[in-house]
């Protein structure tokens, strides 16, 4: 008989996982797309940033997403510029945990969110400031961090996990004058402020800029959405293209290993930009 309720109590837990399995959805798909909107003091929603998973690339031999900025829309200057010929940011997915490289000579990555977090965990985040090509390496956050709550939301018909952190001395940060607001992650479509980033913990960009994820999507799914009627007729009204910026930017080259390779071979086999590459005999 214990047999006959071990046996039913696996198949049930099976049955459990397997359905979070299916209304689990990742957050890197290939082809998902965000759209952030940044304001200042001085003029709300002046930049419109739109970010998409494109391709995949091979560092420290695990495979890695590309994210690159595909349009950012300067509002007050009436132009867009895209940055399809580098990288934004080179991010991993594996367990419900996502990973970003901090710079370009990082290979281990650096946690940026975990869909494992429970209520009253304490941490310590990095928080992903700069692009990958950027000087300045992302740091992780000034103070420890709790996850102040696990919840769920519902946008455009889904239902999503979310996790809600904050400073663990949050209250005497304000009390000394820090303004710092709670960030919060839902489940497959990112941070409520950028998508891609912990920008809510950054003391930097309060009180002076900050930003709101307006849209995610992918193809023509609609994952989640901000309703900004008078910032979306100020984007229709931006009709200048710009071509891609820094042209000189490098082309990653690794051995098969996924060891960063600072000459390309002249011969033998080597992974360039995420593809395999045969040169010589």
């Amino acid at each position: 008989m214990k047999q006959i309720y071990l046996t039913m109590l696996f198949a049930l837990c099976t049955v459990c996982a397997s359905a979070w399995a299916q209304e689990h959805r990742p957050l890197l798909e290939e082809g998902k797309t965000w759209r952030v909107a940044w304001w200042s003091m001085n003029l709300p929603y002046s930049h419109v940033y739109d970010y998409a998973v494109m391709g995949d690339t091979i560092v420290g031999g695990k495979t890695w997403k590309k994210v690159y900025c595909i349009g950012h829309t300067d509002i007050e200057k009436g132009t867009r510029t895209a940055y399809t010929d580098r990288p934004y940011r080179i991010m991993r997915e594996e367990d419900g945990r996502v990973y970003f490289l901090r710079s370009t000579v990082d290979t281990e990555g650096a946690l940026l969110m975990d869909t494992q977090w429970t209520e009253g965990d304490v941490l310590r985040p990095y928080i992903a400031l700069n692009d990958y090509l950027g000087t300045k390496e992302s740091v992780m956050a000034e103070w420890d961090v709790c996850v102040k709550d696990v919840g769920e939301i519902m946008n455009c018909g889904h239902t999503y996990r979310t996790w809600t952190l904050e400073y663990v001395n949050q209250d005497k940060l304000e009390e000394n004058g820090i303004s710092v607001r709670p960030t919060t992650w839902i489940e497959g479509v990112g941070e409520e402020s950028h998508g891609l980033s912990n920008n809510g913990l950054n003391s930097y960009y309060m009180d002076s800029r900050g930003s709101t994820l307006m849209e995610c999507r992918v193809g023509d799914d609609i994952l989640y959405k901000k309703d900004f009627p008078a910032l979306e007729q100020l984007l229709e009204a931006v009709s200048i293209v710009s071509p891609a910026t820094s042209e000189n930017a490098p082309i990653e080259s690794f051995d098969l290993q996924g060891r960063r390779l600072t000459q390309e071979p002249q011969r033998g086999v080597f992974i360039r930009d995420g593809r395999k590459v045969v040169k010589g005999k």
